[in-house]
């Protein structure tokens, strides 16, 4: 055996040990490739055909919790719709009274027969109960520290089973697709935002045909604002060429008034200068014969 390969070994007694080491599977004599008898593709079907079937309920007002193929509505489906044994219609579970659903698959439910449903997950789902629920829902990121005790721990190293303490924190996983905001005073939480997404190599199908839609109404945008400051600046030519045109024609009707104003004042000094001559011509004939 490789020395790299070897993790720890236990003597049982003389000439038998138990150890335990690295196998590389994918390669040598014993690799083993799982026979292929899945089918992707009638998988994916059959979740989007469910998916298809589930949105009318999910899309409802009164829809406050839903995971894969339940969910919970503030008010009763049509009897048609309801049925222990067809496949294929939904099964009533429990009328609920109360109900408190602080993250994905982590919820309390309190029946109108006193009964409680609580679902977490983790190490230490025997530690929560309805009191924790409300505490995280006053503060979700509220951090509660329990040593959760365990009575059947196999020691491999030992071939041991013991009873072990271990301590755990109790927290939501909160989801990191939206920002989470908070009012000033109080601390409270009051709304959500969206992330700002600067790299786009993580996206899913659907993330990047949104993405695809938002640039092509962008385009749409640019080109009519192209338009509208196309017509905008022709609206503007049309007017300083009409301000000008009238400034021009002023100013040809001032310069025609001065051309008038000095033909007739040549035409006056004309007419004084034939009534001297006019003058002296008849003086001249009123002079006596000498």
């Amino acid at each position: 055996m490789k020395k790299d390969s070897f993790i720890d070994g236990h003597k049982l007694k003389e000439n038998n040990w138990v150890l335990w080491y690295h196998n590389n599977m994918e390669e040598g004599e014993d690799r083993w490739d799982p026979p292929q008898n899945s089918a992707v593709y009638l998988a994916a079907a059959i979740t989007a055909s469910a998916r298809i079937y589930m949105y009318p309920f999910i899309s409802r007002e009164d829809c406050y919790y839903t995971d894969t193929d339940s969910v919970v509505l503030g008010s009763p489906l049509p009897p048609e719709l309801i049925s222990g044994t067809i496949l294929g219609k939904f099964k009533l579970e429990e009328r609920v009274e109360k109900g408190m659903f602080v993250a994905p698959k982590t919820y309390y439910l309190k029946t109108v027969d006193e009964h409680n449903v609580i679902k977490f997950k983790g190490p230490a789902k025997t530690m929560i109960h309805p009191e924790w629920f409300e505490k995280q829902y006053a503060d979700p990121s509220l951090k509660t520290l329990v040593e959760v005790k365990s009575n059947f721990k196999v020691k491999l190293s030992t071939l041991e089973v013991t009873s072990t303490k271990n301590s755990y924190i109790l927290r939501l996983s909160l989801d990191p697709k939206r920002v989470r905001l908070f009012e000033t005073e109080s601390g409270a939480r009051a709304d959500t935002m969206p992330l700002h997404i600067n790299d786009l190599s993580g996206l899913d199908h659907m993330g990047k045909r949104r993405i695809a839609s938002l640039r092509n109404k962008i385009s749409e945008l640019q080109v009519y604002n192209s338009i509208l400051e196309e017509k905008f600046f022709q609206k503007g030519s049309e007017v300083e060429n009409k301000e000008d045109g009238d400034i021009l024609k002023n100013l040809e009707i001032e310069t025609c008034l001065t051309e008038d104003r000095t033909i007739l004042d040549r035409e006056e000094k004309r007419e004084g200068t034939n009534h001297t001559l006019e003058e002296s011509t008849k003086t001249d004939e009123k002079k006596p014969d000498t």
